[in-house]
């Protein structure tokens, strides 16, 4: 394929995250949207967002399933 590229240690360093200055505050960081799961599968949808919130996601929404929406709020609160 063209256009692709292995994505290595080095590749990262290369692109590190961006770091927030003393001033930012939770809108000024950026709102991440995680949209999935299932009735019995919410995993990816919780993986998903606390990845988000480590990178540096100022604000966090997920949506899923109204199965699974209470276990989700209570894992990841924020």
């Amino acid at each position: 394929m063209s256009g692709t590229r292995a994505i290595t240690r080095g590749a990262l360093r290369r692109l590190p995250l961006p770091q927030p200055d003393a001033s930012s505050d939770k809108d000024g960081r950026g709102l991440v949207l995680v949209v999935g799961g299932s009735a019995h599968v919410a995993g990816a949808v919780l993986l998903a967002g606390a990845a988000a919130l480590r990178a540096g996601a100022g604000k966090l929404q997920l949506a899923s399933v109204s199965r699974v929406a209470v276990s989700l709020g209570i894992a990841v609160p924020e």
